[in-house]
């Protein structure tokens, strides 16, 4: 989300080549990328994938695999979608997904995710849930939603189709909607990481019974969880410094008493702070990838590196239980 504003065309490109030198080929776009967000950038990083991609042999593109996002109704950028029903409609998705594809250059979209809900829900920093009032049409408003995203996938459109930044009753109402189709994997693409895991609340235990797959974003919380924000620190290079206030969501004194209490703990097991991190999410086994982003070759053999190890040993991730039960690090 960071490539056409933080990185340029000629870095992204450039990172995106070690990426699959690697041998990964799953990328995570949006249409609303970059961020910071400005109709200037809309969709400025689909067609940065899509110039990529054109560069590279039959055979590369072949692997790639591109999952991207339907930007819904937003207050406050109000250019990307002007329907604020709490509907999408066919017609919507259809457009919507058939200009990624142009842009991205490829065949079918790997997963198509509804960026954010319609409704008003706790979270992007709200913690606690507001009753609307009308709640009762919820279930039905998303389940014709969730109907008209499975009508692309039965279109060859897309290969799996999924909901992100959303709650339980979204996944209750996606596998609704799906209920007829048993060929198709289902996504939940959420934020989730040390400071933040309240997935674990409930929602890991619905997609363990009905299979739906964990993308966990923000797995070190805009930065956060590397440690390089603490006493008020402000490094040159960081998204912080570039665009003020707009990474702030997990910067919180909660979180910064947090990072100290996990920075004594990777001092007791000998481990860095950004390992301990990504692993942290591979002891969910609902989790199925870990969405990365990286701004240099350093960072993302780092991440790589640390994902490849696997989970955290036992007492490692029992360690860090406790200190979630003792301090409720909830930044979400």
């Amino acid at each position: 989300m960071q490539m056409g504003s933080e990185l340029s065309y000629e870095s992204s490109h450039k990172l995106l080549d070690q990426y699959i030198e690697k041998g990964y080929y799953k990328l995570d776009t949006a249409q609303m990328y970059p961020v910071p967000g400005s109709q200037d950038h809309f969709c400025l990083t689909e067609k940065l994938l899509g110039d990529w991609v054109k560069k590279h042999t039959v055979n590369d593109q072949s692997k790639i695999r591109i999952s991207t996002k339907f930007p819904n109704y937003s207050k406050r950028l109000t250019y990307l979608r002007k329907n604020k029903s709490n509907i999408i409609s066919y017609q919507e998705l259809k457009d919507s997904i058939t200009s990624s594809l142009k842009r991205l250059n490829i065949p079918i979209i790997d997963i198509y995710y509804i960026h954010w809900p319609s409704r008003a829900t706790n979270n992007f920093g709200k913690s606690f849930y507001e009753s609307s009032g009308n709640e009762t049409s919820i279930c039905y408003e998303l389940e014709e939603t969730y109907s008209n995203l499975m009508m692309l996938k039965k279109e060859g459109l897309c290969r799996s189709i999924g909901v992100s930044n959303e709650t339980s009753i979204a996944l209750y109402s996606l596998k609704s909607a799906t209920k007829e189709s048993r060929d198709i994997d289902l996504y939940l693409q959420n934020s989730y990481n040390i400071l933040n895991p309240t997935l674990d609340i409930n929602i890991t235990e619905f997609c363990l019974s009905t299979g739906i797959k964990i993308q966990a974003h923000s797995p070190l919380a805009f930065g956060v969880l590397t440690g390089k924000y603490q006493n008020n620190a402000l490094p040159r290079d960081s998204r912080r410094k570039l665009y003020p206030n707009y990474f702030d969501r997990y910067l919180t004194p909660r979180s910064c008493f947090m990072i100290s209490e996990l920075d004594q703990l990777c001092s007791e097991f000998k481990i860095n702070i950004i390992e301990l991190s990504y692993r942290f999410l591979l002891n969910n086994p609902a989790v199925s990838e870990i969405v990365i982003g990286v701004k240099n070759r350093d960072q993302l053999d780092y991440a790589i590196h640390s994902i490849e190890k696997g989970k955290l040993p036992a007492e490692i991730y029992k360690s860090i239980q406790q200190l979630l039960q003792e301090h409720s690090i909830t930044s979400w």
